[in-house]
């Protein structure tokens, strides 16, 4: 269990790395998809969209569309695991190996989820300030 504790605590210490370190000029300099519907791409239906935002990284996105049903089927699976796991603890029938897998079973799939949301979180916040 410490294992797990000290590689979640690193994957949550780059992430802060890299969301509390980057520098905002930086990125403010740095705006790949601005021009994304100027020129020949102007008559594309992706680029028809009402409003001043950016079909690619603004509301409404690609983007974030992507993202959202990545998170969903993340879900979905992460609960079909969850049930998996509560099956696998149950027929253990008390066998130490069996019980300790259905647990870590329910362990991975749960942090699954918090990851996946964790990082629907972070490309959300990227892409509200680009």
């Amino acid at each position: 269990m410490h294992r797990y504790f000290l590689s979640i605590l690193a994957v949550f210490a780059l992430v802060a790395t890299i969301l509390f370190m980057s520098s905002p000029i930086a990125a403010q300099q740095l705006q790949p998809f601005q021009d994304v519907c100027n020129g020949s791409a102007k008559t594309s239906s992706v680029c028809q969209t009402p409003g001043n935002s950016n079909p690619i990284t603004g509301k409404g996105s690609v983007v974030m569309d992507a993202v959202q049903i990545i998170v969903l089927a993340t879900g979905v699976a992460a609960v079909v695991m969850v049930i998996v796991g509560g099956f696998k603890y149950v027929v253990s029938q008390g066998d130490p190996n069996a019980v300790n897998s259905a647990k870590n079973t329910i362990l991975f799939a749960l942090l699954g989820l918090v990851i996946a949301g964790s990082a629907q979180l972070i490309i959300s916040f990227v892409l509200n300030r680009v």
